[in-house]
C-alpha cells in the first residue's frame, strides 16, 4: 500500500490516471493503482474530508490560508455549467434542527406539486442520503455514475487548485449538478458549517427564494470565531440583499441582535418564528408540543408563507397560471409556490410529532393580500429587536 502523498501530488496523480483510463478503469482510493472496473468513480475519496479530519480553527470566518474559499467553489461550479443558477433555492443554516427543518420544507413543497431537490448533511448510513430528489435519495448506481461522469473534471480542478478542493465542496457541486440534470423546480439546501464561507453559499439574490436560520448554539465554535456573535455573523452570511429571511427565536440575545442587524443592513424582509405560536391568519394552531417541535413547525410554515401565491391546482399541469415560470428565479418562486392542504401539513408536522388544529387550508390566501402578522421588513423590525432581545 502506498504512503499518503502531498495534496498537489495527489491531484496530479489522480488527474493523470483518470484521464488515461477514461471509462475503462477506476482508481483505488488509497494506493491509486488502476483496477479493472467499468468507470472511475472514486475521486471523492481522494479529497480532503474535514468531517473526518476536523475543521481548522477560524476557517469559517477568517480570511487567510486556512479559509474555505468560495472562489474555489464558484470555479468548480462554472466548470460544471453553473447548475446552481438553474433553480431557486431555500437556504437553511443554524445549529439546531436545520436538517429536519429543511426536510419539512422540502416535503411541503413537494405536496404543493413541485419537483424538489434536498441537500443535507451529514448522513447516517450512506452518502447517497444527502442528495434527495422528490423524497428519495439518489441511488448508489446513479451516484457512482454521477461521480464517474465528472471525475476527470473534478481531478482537473483539484490540480488547478493546488490540491485544496475538499470532499464537501466536490460533493456539493455534484449534488447541484444532479438537481439541474433532474430539472427540479426548486431546491432546499442545508449548510454544512456556518454560512458565509460554507460551500453551499453560492447563491445570490437572483435565485435565493428565502433564507432560513434555525436556533444557534456553540456548534463549531473554534471554526466560527469563538463567540456566539461570531457564530451568528457566520450564519447570517446566507442572507442576500432584499430577499426574505425567516429567523427562529434565539436562546442567546446577542445572537439574535447580530442576526437582526445583518437583516436590516441587507434590507431583507424579516419573518420572526416563535416557539409558541398561533397564526390565525393562516388558519391553524400548533398545540401542546415541545417547544423545539413547535419552533420547527413554525419556521417551516412561515417559510412557506413567505413564498406567497396559491398552490398548483393540478400538480401535473405544467401550464398552471400560478406556477408558470416558477423555476426561473427566487423571485418567481415567490410568485409560483403555494401552500399545502391542512392534511398535508398535518402529515408533515407529524415528522416532528406536532399537532395541528384545523381551521382552514394553510396558505389559502397567499399572494392575495392576506395579512401576515409575523412578517415585517427588517427596517420595521429594527426598532423592536433590540428591546426584545435579552443578553445571554
Amino acid at each position: 500500500m502506498c504512503s499518503h502523498q502531498a495534496p498537489a501530488r495527489i491531484a496530479s496523480t489522480a488527474f493523470n490516471q483518470i484521464t488515461a483510463g477514461r471509462g475503462a478503469t477506476s482508481i483505488c482510493s488509497i494506493c491509486r493503482t488502476l483496477t479493472s472496473s467499468s468507470a472511475s468513480h472514486n475521486i471523492l475519496s481522494k479529497l480532503t474530508n474535514y468531517e473526518q479530519q476536523g475543521v481548522p480553527a477560524g476557517s469559517g470566518t477568517l480570511s487567510g490560508s486556512n479559509n474555505f474559499d468560495l472562489g474555489r467553489m464558484h470555479r468548480l461550479l462554472a466548470a460544471l455549467g453553473n447548475p446552481h443558477k438553474q433553480w431557486p433555492v431555500i437556504h437553511v443554516a443554524g445549529s439546531k434542527g436545520k436538517g429536519s427543518t429543511a426536510t419539512m420544507i422540502s416535503s411541503i413543497l413537494r405536496s404543493s406539486g413541485y419537483s424538489v431537490g434536498l441537500y443535507t448533511s451529514p448522513h447516517l448510513l450512506s452518502i447517497t442520503e444527502r442528495i434527495n430528489v422528490q423524497g428519495s435519495p439518489i441511488s448508489r448506481l446513479a451516484f457512482e455514475a454521477l461521480e464517474a461522469e465528472h471525475a476527470a473534471l473534478i481531478a482537473k480542478q483539484l490540480e488547478a487548485e493546488g490540491g485544496r478542493l475538499s470532499h464537501f465542496e466536490a460533493l456539493t457541486a455534484l449534488a447541484f449538478r444532479h438537481f439541474a440534470d433532474q430539472k427540479v423546480d426548486a431546491a432546499v439546501v442545508e449548510t454544512g458549517m456556518g454560512g458565509t464561507h460554507d460551500a453551499t453559499n453560492v447563491f445570490d439574490e437572483s435565485n435565493l427564494a428565502v433564507a432560513v436560520i434555525t436556533p444557534l448554539g456553540y456548534e463549531h465554535v473554534d471554526a466560527l470565531g469563538g463567540t456566539i456573535e461570531s457564530i451568528a455573523a457566520a450564519k447570517a452570511g446566507i442572507m442576500k440583499a432584499g430577499r426574505p429571511v425567516v429567523i427562529a427565536q434565539q436562546g442567546h440575545g446577542r445572537a439574535n441582535e447580530t442576526l437582526q442587524h445583518a437583516a436590516r443592513s441587507l434590507g431583507c424582509r424579516l419573518i420572526n418564528a416563535q416557539d409558541q405560536v398561533e397564526v390565525s391568519t393562516m388558519g391553524y394552531t400548533l398545540l401542546d408540543q415541545p417547544s423545539s417541535t413547535l419552533l420547527r413547525s413554525s419556521i417551516m410554515l412561515q417559510c412557506i408563507d413567505s413564498l406567497g401565491a396559491q398552490r398548483r391546482s393540478d400538480p401535473q399541469n405544467q401550464n398552471d397560471d400560478n406556477s408558470a415560470g416558477a423555476a426561473a428565479s427566487g423571485a418567481s418562486l415567490t410568485e409560483g409556490v403555494g401552500g399545502a392542504s391542512l392534511g398535508e401539513a398535518s402529515r408533515l408536522a407529524a415528522m416532528g410529532d406536532a399537532s395541528i388544529k384545523r381551521g382552514s387550508d394553510i396558505c389559502s390566501g397567499f399572494g392575495r393580500g392576506g395579512s401576515r402578522a409575523s412578517a415585517t421588513t427588517a427596517d420595521e423590525a429594527g426598532s423592536s429587536s433590540s428591546s426584545s432581545s435579552s443578553s445571554s
